[in-house]
């Protein structure tokens, strides 16, 4: 089954789900703490990613496994 349109968010509603600036969201996607998929210049978010996502604390950050 594949992913619906329904089902993915922008880098914006993130940003709004976590009380953040979009900056703050591409950068937890630049190092790799949040799974993205990209589509042209844009990056889209699974809506299952985004709710099991946990805010990164001070320190080492733990990178998620891609399955791409």
């Amino acid at each position: 089954m594949g992913i619906l349109y329904s089902d993915l968010l922008t880098v914006g509603d993130v940003a709004r789900q976590f009380n953040c600036t979009e900056q703050c969201v591409r950068g937890w996607i630049d190092r790799g703490l949040l799974r993205a998929h990209k589509i042209g210049r844009d990056h889209v978010i699974n809506a299952r990613d985004a709710a099991v996502f946990e805010l990164p604390r001070r320190g080492a950050p733990r990178k998620v496994k891609n399955d791409e």
